[in-house]
């Protein structure tokens, strides 16, 4: 005999998810980070990060302060040192060297279950789950499905979050389309955030996911003086900015420095007044920022540069 008792799905009674971060991360859940190239995935990781190592609120959010490990597959150390140092995160931890994709009998997802089962942990960030994976084709079901299970068996059975860094499609998508490889690597994760970049600025797209609020707007974000990823509101991501406005961005986004508004005009052969006018704009937006006075003329670059 199979010793399982039937049951009634309403008539369970189930405690309320325990959240991490406010209803948006759960304290022994998975969630998938996904976006394109230096869009500020890795930044909004370490600010994720920094928050909970410090107990400090992240986008607004009430944050529940615990041990932090950030697995660095990619970067190098030196350039996610000076990052946390800049955010002040003195309390996340991580490994000098990290093993490769096998480890004598061990592969990479051993290692991250005798992370969070020695260290104890209530946050592990995983830059990126392809490194982490180490498989030969991220869109092969049969290899990535049994792996995310892996995964997601780690945080239920220590109750632990797992954050993981991933890339996006190159042909982009909506609601879990957008992130690289098999369709079950989105289907096994409690939440999927998308950073998208827009004319108006970047933000915050709750992809879906069971745990995820799919009436959760969109959040526009910004860097504080810490480098620090912030939310400054919600907004529509279909905000008035010309084709001109987002030649203007499509430009500055390409061009390291600060730039004058002639020289942009110039660079993508537009009416100086109205590149003026959508610089504005931008600027309000918090899509570009400025320095200067406006009697030697302002110059602007994209608002932040997350890697």
């Amino acid at each position: 005999d199979w010793p399982f008792k039937e049951i009634v799905f309403t008539e369970l009674d189930l405690p309320d998810p325990e959240w991490l971060i406010e209803d948006l991360l759960t304290t022994d859940g998975v969630s998938l980070l996904g976006g394109d190239p230096k869009v500020g995935k890795t930044t909004f990781a370490r600010t994720v990060a920094a928050a909970v190592s410090e107990g400090k609120k992240f986008l607004r959010k009430e944050v529940k302060q615990g041990k932090v490990f950030y697995l660095a597959w990619e970067g190098s150390m030196r350039s996610h040192k000076k990052a946390l140092v800049s955010m002040g995160a003195n309390k996340v931890r991580g490994f000098e060297e990290l093993p490769p994709p096998m480890y004598g009998d061990h592969d990479r997802i051993d290692f991250l279950r005798w992370v969070v089962e020695m260290f104890k942990p209530v946050l592990v960030v995983c830059d990126t789950l392809g490194r982490m994976l180490g498989v030969d084709d991220i869109k092969d079901y049969s290899a990535t499905g049994p792996a995310m299970e892996r995964i997601e068996a780690i945080a239920r059975e220590f109750e632990c979050h797992i954050l993981l860094i991933h890339h996006a499609r190159k042909d982009g998508g909506d609601y879990g389309a957008e992130f690289l490889g098999s369709a079950q690597i989105f289907a096994s994760v409690d939440i999927g955030l998308s950073l998208k970049r827009s004319p108006s600025g970047r933000f915050l797209n709750i992809a879906g996911g069971r745990e995820a609020e799919m009436d959760m707007p969109d959040t526009r974000l910004a860097l504080d003086g810490l480098g620090r990823v912030i939310g400054d509101g919600t907004y529509d991501r279909k905000d008035p900015i010309s084709k001109t406005g987002r030649k203007v961005v499509r430009y500055l986004d390409e061009q390291p420095g600060w730039w004058k508004v002639k020289a942009i005009a110039k660079a993508i052969d537009a009416n100086r007044g109205t590149v003026r006018n959508q610089l504005v704009k931008l600027h309000e937006n918090g899509q570009v920022e400025r320095q200067g006075i406006a009697t030697e003329g302002y110059e602007y670059t994209i608002h932040g540069d997350p890697s």
